[in-house]
């Protein structure tokens, strides 16, 4: 399957299976993604799944955003 069919058929399982009462927004209404109770959800689901986690990393490989030293036998971040 492609990897763009992959994240979409992803994305549909995660939302028509996310419960109920989450919270997205701040008491105040305001909003920050790193408080959100539904981003966390659909962060944990994301990895959960090993064959989307091996697409992001084939991905990051292929964009060169990541890259193996033999040497070390790590990989490192291309800013790194």
């Amino acid at each position: 399957m492609k990897t763009k069919t992959r994240i979409h058929e992803i994305i549909k399982t995660i939302s028509a299976n996310m419960p109920s009462g989450m919270l997205h927004s701040k008491p105040d209404g305001s909003f920050d993604i790193m408080q959100s109770q539904v981003a966390d959800w659909i962060a944990s689901e994301l990895v959960a799944d090993p064959e989307f986690l091996q697409s992001v990393f084939n991905k990051a490989r292929e964009y060169e955003t990541i890259t193996f030293e033999p040497e070390s036998k790590t990989w490192k971040g291309k800013n790194s």
